[in-house]
Parts: C-alpha cells; structure tokens; sequence
C-alpha cells in the first residue's frame, strides 16, 4: 500500500470526524485502516467514528479484536474499556468486561493516568462499585491540572458516583 494513500485517508477521515460527519470518516477510516492493519492510532479513529456513527456494536467488536494483536497499545484497551463501561446502548455495555480492562490499564502505576482513572471509574460505576469509583475519580481529579477542560467531566462524574449513578455517554 502506497503510505500516501493511508495518509491522505487518514487525513480525510479525521477532517470527517472533526467536522461530525461521522459516515464519511468511518468510510474513509475503514479504508485507511484496510491498508495500514497493523496501525492501532487508524484503528482507534475508525472505532470512534463508528461511535461517532452510532455503530456502537461494531466498535465493540473493531476493538476486541484489535486488542490482543496490539497489548501495548493502551488507548485501544482504555476506549476499549470507556465504550463497555459508559456506551449508550445498553447491550453493548458490560461493566465486569470493563473492569477487567480497566484494571489491566491501570496495573502499571506509569499507566495511572487521569482519563485511565476515570475510566476506571466509569467501569467501576457500571458494576456499582461506587465506593471504588470516586475513589479512581478522588485520584484522577488530584493528578489533572486545575486548567485542564477535562477537570469539569471529571468533577461532573464523580458527584455522579457520589449519587450511585453509573455515567452513560449521550
């Protein structure tokens, strides 16, 4: 495959999602990635415009598949885990599954990230585990910068749990 080709693919899908056209990314995604297999950055843009798309199943499935054959790539298994732990249909959640890779994202104290965290705790929240859930939610708020914009989700998140209200995405 002619590198060109899966850049310029690439490009067009992102330009796609940035715009919410999320058809036309997943169709240029799809090819991108049909190209460039064994790129997990194309895998993860194609699982998100299928969810961009509502394709939620398929981006289930896109990343299950995906996550044995790249184990270092940490991002696939953390929205791998987001999508089981806060997905909108509810067939495709399921919260143990995103336990189960959450708590593998997380094991490395390297990998402790704040939206590891709160992944973490999104899963643990879909389990009602809501104790453990503010508690990942406690830590990723004090690792993340009072300027950062993901500060305000996270605070949103955690009076959630608090509540013993698991978080859905919209």
């Amino acid at each position: 495959a002619n590198p060109r080709d899966v850049e310029t693919l690439a490009i067009l899908g992102l330009t796609q999602m940035r715009r919410q056209a999320f058809a036309e990314a997943e169709t240029a995604l799809a090819a991108a990635t049909t190209l460039a297999p064994k790129n997990p950055g194309l895998i993860r843009a194609h699982a998100a415009a299928l969810i961009g798309a509502r394709r939620f199943r398929e981006a289930a499935v896109r990343l299950e598949r995906a996550w044995p054959l790249h184990p270092e790539a940490w991002g696939l298994l953390n929205d791998l885990a987001w999508l089981r732990a806060t997905c909108p249909d509810a067939s495709v959640r399921n919260g143990q599954a995103a336990v189960t890779h959450a708590e593998t994202l997380v094991a490395d104290p390297a990998r402790r990230t704040p939206s590891h965290l709160d992944t973490l705790a999104a899963a643990y929240a879909e389990t009602g585990r809501f104790g453990p859930a503010v508690k990942a939610m406690d830590e990723a708020i004090a690792a993340t910068p009072v300027s950062s914009p993901s500060r305000e989700a996270y605070v949103q998140r955690r009076v959630r749990y608090q509540s013993q209200r698991p978080y859905h995405a919209e």
